[in-house]
């Protein structure tokens, strides 16, 4: 899956995730990020929807939210949405640190550089 590709999937999630919730948003609590880190109750919630988004490498199969209760549903969102953005920087940084190693080659053609995933 080329960059392109995976950052497109990843914005249509993110907007997704937001977007077709509109609707039903104003009836659900809007717990705020730092809500969902914080409180005891819905930290773990958070953090597996962190976990499974920054792990899904953009495949939207991989989503896999099984809460009920609507404010851990929405914890398990915004982690989600939270863990596809890191790992999107984590990918966007590797690249610039393998391009920034390939340019340097030319000076020093011993350099190693290793490839991001």
């Amino acid at each position: 899956m080329n960059k392109f590709h995976k950052l497109l999937i990843i914005t249509s999630v993110i907007g997704s995730t937001f977007g077709w919730n509109i609707h039903s948003t104003q009836a659900q609590s809007n717990l705020s990020q730092s809500e969902c880190k914080n409180d005891s109750s819905l930290k773990t919630a958070y953090g597996e929807g962190w976990s499974a988004g920054f792990n899904s490498a953009g495949y939207l199969d991989k989503y896999n939210n099984s809460y009920q209760d609507e404010n851990r549903r929405r914890c398990y969102e915004i982690g989600y949405s939270n863990g596809l953005i890191a790992s999107a920087k984590r990918d966007s940084d590797e690249s610039s640190l393998y391009i920034s190693c390939l340019a340097s080659r030319l000076n020093n053609p011993t350099r190693v550089c290793q490839q991001p995933r």
